[in-house]
């Protein structure tokens, strides 16, 4: 079960059909964004999870580099690529369409305790994510702003 769930993710990610993934609603599924530290708990918050990064990114196109399974755990790495056309929500605001191009690796852990109890992680660097929309650079200019503005 679990092999199909992360084939269904990636599917999703790249079709935007969401029947497959929503008809596996009697499982319980939760899943954690670790960059980000956002969390489902059910398949229709994966799918809400889905839908806000294709809003994000809509050409967005997730490839499997590679799998590995070993009892009941399993892990893929995924490329993301895609370019940023909507707005982008972070932990302290929202950043506006860039129109630019972004690609990052992820890695991907789902393990199961049952065919029907299912925790999947998503592993990434968001600074990637940042440093492709140049924000790192806006972000290193107001932390050094900030320094700044410390008194001693």
């Amino acid at each position: 079960m679990q092999k199909k769930i992360i084939h269904l993710i990636v599917d999703t990610f790249n079709t935007g059909k969401w029947s497959e993934l929503e008809a596996l609603d009697h499982i319980k599924v939760s899943f954690q964004d670790m960059a980000t530290t956002q969390t489902t708990t059910n398949i229709p918050q994966l799918i809400e999870y889905i839908d806000s990064l294709a809003s994000t990114f809509p050409d967005l196109i997730v490839n499997m580099n590679c799998y590995f399974k070993s009892d009941n755990m399993e892990v893929c790495e995924l490329l993301f690529e895609g370019h940023q056309l909507g707005s982008y929500p972070v932990a302290d605001g929202v950043i506006p369409p860039t129109r630019l191009f972004v690609a990052w690796k992820a890695c991907m852990v789902v393990e199961s305790k049952n065919v029907k109890d299912i925790h999947i992680r998503l592993y990434y660097d968001i600074v990637t994510i940042f440093d492709q929309l140049a924000l790192s650079q806006l972000l290193s200019s107001n932390a050094i702003q900030l320094k700044e503005d410390i008194p001693l």
